[in-house]
């Protein structure tokens, strides 16, 4: 049995910006990544390659997802 994951609702489904229509891609798990690599890259000693600090950034992000879902 697989483990249900966290939501990840996307950021923006469409913007508008001068008459222009964009459709973007970018979910809740992705900024909390953003953000985390961010961190992880700033102050944080070496953990390999820029690719192991991105999986490391997306680990923080699946805590948080599933930390919003954990009933309060």
């Amino acid at each position: 049995m697989s483990e249900a994951k966290p939501a990840n609702p996307p950021l923006f489904d469409t913007m508008e910006i001068q008459d222009t229509i964009y459709v973007t891609s970018v979910t809740l798990r992705d900024l909390f990544a953003a953000f985390a690599l961010a961190g992880l890259a700033a102050y944080r000693g070496n953990i390999g390659s820029w690719g192991d600090y991105a999986a490391e950034a997306y680990t923080f992000a699946d805590a948080m997802l599933a930390e919003r879902e954990r009933p309060r």
